[in-house]
């Protein structure tokens, strides 16, 4: 036995030698159906009801393979970020590491400056200290 669908006319058709009216629903044979939208008598788009099912399927289908797409690419553009996220960070944290180094240099600089200052400073005493003992002419 054939597989039968149902199709909705969209003009009236004769069908089994009866005249059926627009609007009509019916089950007919796939031949019929292709006959029927051929003719016009149905809308060739939504002829079978069984292809409006596999057309659901398919939109569907493609909706799902979509999603997994798209949350795909959420990650591996995520992954992406959070990547270069991290390499700027690290690279943050290296010229901390160098600040720090030139700093503590810096620090050390300054202290061996204040050294020097006061010695300076010492000698310069020395100096007049020695100046003013020398004898007069």
């Amino acid at each position: 036995m054939e597989e039968k669908v149902s199709v909705t006319l969209t003009g009236p058709a004769k069908i089994a030698g009866k005249r059926e009216p627009a609007g009509k629903t019916l089950a007919v044979s796939t031949a019929v159906a292709a006959q029927l939208a051929a003719s016009g008598a149905v809308d060739p788009g939504r002829a079978f009801d069984g292809e409006d099912q596999h057309a659901a399927d398919f939109d569907a289908e493609v909706a799902a393979a979509a999603a997994r797409l798209s949350a795909s690419a959420v990650d591996d553009a995520a992954a992406a970020a959070l990547a270069k996220q991290d390499a700027d960070l690290q690279a943050a944290r290296t010229t901390i590491a160098d600040l720090e180094a030139q700093l503590a240099k810096a620090a050390k600089d300054s202290s061996r400056i204040v050294e020097l200052e006061a010695e300076l400073a010492a000698l310069k005493q020395a100096a007049e200290k020695a100046t003013d003992k020398k004898p007069t002419k």
